[in-house]
């Protein structure tokens, strides 16, 4: 997928990209505010690239009913629903996307990317009783029970320790021929080899 966001830079420039499989995309940005809001856009968080977003030539905003199908999004902070346990907040979006699906089937694929992240944690708290690291690879693996083709990773290294940020960047390696990925990160360990394209937003 080519994304384009016209007149992104000061001189009027556009900022364009492709998104592939096996070829994760980092943006750099030493303010946070411009990618956060490209990743916060393409989901329709946001209405601050309103207009300018273009996705193959299609404008964004003419897909955005479908923008729970392509993309997959993990928050910075593990954004969570305070008053749901771990699994309801997982086991709702879950539930929406795949209809047919049984509790069994959900509790089956959980255990298995608990198992992937080695998270040994008791689903059934709410998510203020669990670390804030745990909730964050928690966000991941409810987005990847989602299986979207693209996720747009803010920050993902945030909140977490060094092991857990160890474990996280192999797991996004085993991943990386089976989804197409846009960081924002201004980590050294998506600089070093991990992302195929590296773009920098000027201060």
């Amino acid at each position: 997928m080519r994304i384009r966001i016209a007149d992104f830079f000061a001189q009027g420039q556009d900022l364009a990209f492709e998104l592939q499989k096996g070829e994760p995309v980092l943006l750099i940005d030493a303010l946070e505010s411009s990618a956060e809001a490209i990743l916060e856009s393409l989901i329709g968080l946001s209405d601050a690239l309103e207009g300018n977003i273009y996705l193959d030539d299609i404008p964004l905003i003419d897909r955005l009913s479908k923008e729970s199908e392509i993309f997959g999004y993990v928050f910075d902070e593990g954004i969570m629903i305070s008053n749901l346990s771990i699994r309801e907040n997982l086991f709702l979006p879950y539930q929406l996307h795949f209809q047919h699906a049984t509790g069994a089937d959900f509790d089956a694929a959980l255990q298995e990317w608990m198992k992937i992240f080695e998270l040994d944690v008791d689903v059934f708290q709410r998510p203020a009783f669990v670390k804030p690291s745990y909730r964050k690879l928690f966000c991941f693996i409810r987005v990847l029970l989602l299986k979207p083709p693209i996720l747009l990773l803010d920050n993902p290294l945030y909140l977490l320790n060094s092991l857990q940020r160890k474990r996280l960047i192999k797991v996004l390696e085993g991943l990386n021929q089976d989804y197409s990925m846009l960081i924002f990160s201004n980590d050294d360990e998506f600089r070093q080899g991990f992302c195929k394209q590296i773009i920098t937003i000027p201060t």
